[in-house]
């Protein structure tokens, strides 16, 4: 079975609408910049939703919006090696 559409979402939501996904066709996908993005497939595409879902979370976690992934301080023990 191969898929028919495509969609980008992000924290539960779409980012983009669903969109027909025909193989032979190059795939598109609007960044938040307002510009398009061309992928040769669908790797390709995928790679360039994630990178651009990493910047928008790196951008939020500096300005506070998100809180930040990873350990917290409290969460380490100092003596621990």
């Amino acid at each position: 079975m191969f898929p028919t559409h495509v969609a980008h979402m992000r924290d539960g939501a779409f980012a983009t609408p669903p969109s027909l996904w025909n193989p032979g066709q190059p795939l598109q996908a609007e960044s938040q910049a307002g510009t398009l993005r061309t992928g040769s497939n669908l790797h390709a595409l995928a790679l360039s939703w994630l990178r651009e879902d990493r910047e928008l979370r790196l951008a939020e976690e500096k300005s506070g919006k998100r809180v930040a992934r990873g350990p917290k301080a409290s969460d380490v023990s100092p003596g621990w090696k």
